[in-house]
């Protein structure tokens, strides 16, 4: 039981930095769009 409590724990805390990396590459997209409207309309256009 022990062991699956702490496989359980090093899942979540994995879980948990993935959401907090998918959540960091999302405002650096925001961010690269928001400082760059014209090429990322050029991009959609292609």
């Amino acid at each position: 039981m022990r062991i699956f409590l702490l496989k359980w724990q090093r899942f979540i805390g994995l879980f948990c930095s993935f959401k907090a990396m998918i959540k960091t590459k999302v405002t650096k997209r925001a961010e690269f769009q928001a400082r760059n409207p014209a090429l990322i309309f050029m991009l959609k256009k292609f």
